[in-house]
């Protein structure tokens, strides 16, 4: 075989390549650390961002606060407290349709229905009539009637054509 000198071709290609990994294990660190930084300025720029766009908001919501004081804030609470009682009373009683119905199925002839005020906790009737007979037969209609057999005759009278009027009160 020839004479090959291994020591001095392998020290020279050695020494080269060594000399390149070496600047490429600084740069990829170097590399690694810039990324790094830049993400946290990017996010530290963002947080900032989004801060101050909650502060905007805060300032318009005080601002909007502020405007709904006074005479539309008590016409917003008191549409909400008719709103809240309008729901409960739908809820707790039944269909003013069948007080209605069950009134005109118990009427007899010769009384009338002068006016009809309801609420969840009262029933107040106004009637007229031709006579007392009228007057106690009607009267036991209702005693009969499921939604009206509480009803007590309040007070009893007489308008100006001689009619009875009396008054029916829960």
């Amino acid at each position: 075989m020839g004479n090959i000198n291994l020591l001095e071709s392998a020290q020279g290609k050695g020494s080269s390549a060594g000399s390149m990994l070496g600047i490429k294990s600084i740069y990829i660190p170097l590399l690694v650390l810039f990324a790094i930084l830049i993400i946290w300025g990017g996010s530290k720029a963002y947080s900032a961002y989004l801060f101050d766009q909650k502060n905007k908001v805060d300032e318009q919501n005080q601002l909007e606060s502020a405007n709904l004081s006074g005479k539309s804030a008590d016409r917003l609470v008191d549409f909400n407290e008719r709103m809240k009682k309008a729901s409960e009373e739908s809820a707790d009683r039944a269909n003013f349709e069948d007080y209605l119905k069950e009134l005109e199925s118990i009427m007899i002839s010769g009384s009338n229905v002068e006016s009809l005020k309801y609420s969840s906790d009262k029933i107040e009737i106004l009637m007229t009539a031709d006579n007392f007979k009228t007057v106690a037969r009607q009267i036991l209609g209702f005693k009969n009637s499921k939604y009206f057999k509480d009803l007590g005759m309040e007070k009893t009278s007489f308008d100006e054509s001689g009619k009875i009027k009396f008054d029916l009160i829960k």
